[in-house]
């Protein structure tokens, strides 16, 4: 039940509770107003003090943020990010599982900047992914504080300590920018650390998260954020939770699994000797167990907050190969026939040159081991784009940008192949990792006519990016992993978005289909290469 709570007056709030004995003796200054049998009205001064106090015992409380903070920047904040404010001020530690495309970096900034208003915050860490740098914090900074100083610490190891040599109150850096500044970092006592795209310290025995460890443990302040916490089931949560809250969760992995995953099939011994483990699955408490360690945690679907967001259709759609295409998939299932060998190696290695074959561009490696990239015609997969794209189009209504389409494929060299076969009808962007330009394409995308269509690496575009231009996302191939499918996948559907989205799976076996599902379901792909394997055989 959700305890209603009423401000008076600007000076105090009221609400009822079960246990008003408790607020007396932790808040002296607090009264009861209404005394019952089973609950109590009681008043509490609204300052920052006693709402933490209430915060920390789990009582109802209101951030002052509201009241005594002039929100900087050009927008007003919206009702879920003043949520997000209200919960990280008053809470050290915790969780923002607000979904992509809700705010969660102008909430940390403005509740930063309220905390330094108190004097209780001084030098800010965010940690976060390359690509969100400078597209997302930089940027929003420069909008929300623009008198805040700034570093981001990017570069050569030499460049990156010399950025932290200027002592800005910001500091921005990627994790791999962690494990080469460590030490520099943890001596720096961050007053608030921000982890942004948290699940990429889901494993506590890296390098990468035993690093941030030590620079987080010396600060009072810290917040994880992701819209997706456990993408690829409930173990991606272990090395979060030992993060943020170790006292809270066993400190043996083996511990915690047994806790939230169950044995899906035991462990076996191929005809070839090899051992294969045992496979693990999640309880179907699973997502129980976790809220009750994710604490506190504010989790924060857009469609609750955004009624008139419009609806997403999900579509598979099945391409012919072309001749080539056949005759190459053809030939490798004779080999693998031949080859009669089932192993997890052998069944990845097979599923990717599928995925190859099928996306038009093959990797191959002459004598002396240098690579090459062989094309395949893929007319019938591009002509099918083309009609896509056309239907994008064709659909878009209204005086605004709109009518776009957005294309993953999985490769440098089939983004670029792709490209040339569609710039020849339309204005096409390319966005590849390591794009400098990335941003300059996203922004003309979406508020100016020079792009119709962007192809783009799928990873490229798994965090920090807004194409609500689009109204079509094509999967041209499957995406690489669960995180990257579900990241990537929410880029056209967010707060904001004013045209009906359709996201489309091109697909041309049984094995790719299975793949496309497989992601849907966030399952991971170790688990699964076998049986894609055994499915290209069959089919």
């Amino acid at each position: 039940m959700t305890t209603k709570i009423e401000v008076v007056d600007d000076q105090a709030i009221q609400f009822s509770t079960l246990t008003p004995e408790i607020v007396l003796r932790t808040i002296p200054t607090a009264t009861v107003i209404e005394a019952g049998e089973l609950r109590s009205k009681v008043s509490v001064p609204w300052d920052y003090k006693s709402m933490q106090t209430l915060a920390y015992l789990g009582l109802p409380y209101l951030s002052p943020i509201t009241r005594d903070y002039d929100f900087s920047g050009p927008y007003e904040p919206k009702p879920h990010q003043l949520l997000i404010c209200n919960l990280a001020t008053m809470h050290n530690r915790g969780y923002c599982f607000a979904d992509m495309g809700m705010g969660k970096t102008a909430s940390f900034i403005w509740a930063a900047a309220y905390l330094s208003q108190l004097g209780l915050v001084n030098r800010i860490l965010v940690v976060c992914p390359k690509v969100v740098m400078r597209a997302a914090w930089m940027h929003e900074l420069a909008m929300l504080l623009p008198y805040d100083t700034v570093a981001i610490l990017d570069g050569s190891a030499a460049a990156r300590k010399r950025k932290m040599d200027k002592h800005a109150k910001w500091d921005i850096v990627n994790y791999d920018g962690v494990e080469v500044l460590h030490e520099q970092l943890a001596l720096r006592d961050y007053d608030l650390i921000i982890v942004d795209e948290s699940t990429m310290i889901k494993n506590p025995s890296t390098k990468r998260w035993q690093h941030l460890d030590k620079v987080t443990s010396r600060s009072q302040r810290v917040w994880l954020l992701t819209a997706s916490p456990t993408p690829q089931g409930p173990m991606d949560a272990f090395g979060q939770l030992r993060l943020l809250s170790p006292e809270s969760v066993p400190r043996d992995y083996y511990a915690f699994r047994n806790m939230v995953m169950r044995m899906g099939r035991p462990g076996f011994e191929t005809r070839s000797g090899k051992k294969v483990p045992p496979e693990w699955v999640a309880k179907d408490d699973a997502n129980d167990i976790l809220k009750r360690f994710f604490i506190p945690a504010l989790r924060l679907d857009k469609r609750d907050w955004a009624k008139d967001l419009p609806p997403v259709c999900d579509m598979y759609l099945e391409v012919p190969l072309s001749t080539e295409q056949d005759a190459a998939l053809t030939a490798l299932k004779k080999q693998v026939i031949k080859l009669a060998v089932e192993s997890e190696e052998v069944a990845g290695a097979i599923i990717n040159k599928i995925y190859q074959i099928s996306s038009g561009c093959v990797y191959t490696h002459d004598d002396t081991g240098v690579r090459g990239v062989v094309e395949y015609d893929m007319q019938p997969k591009v002509d099918a784009v083309i009609e896509l794209i056309e239907e994008a189009k064709a659909r878009h209504v209204g005086g605004f940008v709109g009518g776009k389409t957005l294309i993953y494929v999985s490769h440098r060299h089939v983004c670029d192949y792709l490209t040339r076969c569609l710039e020849s009808k339309y204005r096409v962007g390319k966005v590849v990792g390591g794009s400098s330009d990335r941003s300059d394409i996203l922004r003309a995308f979406e508020t100016t006519d020079e792009y119709e269509v962007i192809v783009a690496v799928s990873s490229a575009m798994s965090h920090g990016v807004t194409a609500i231009a689009a109204n079509t996302m094509i999967w041209f191939t499957p995406a690489p992993s669960t995180e990257v499918f579900i990241q990537a996948g929410e880029r056209t559907d967010r707060i904001g978005q004013k045209q009906d989205g359709r996201r489309y799976y091109l697909f041309s076996s049984a094995v790719e289909r299975e793949r496309h599902e497989h992601l849907q379901r966030g399952t991971a792909v170790q688990n699964e290469m076998l049986t894609l394997y055994k499915t290209f055989i069959e089919e």
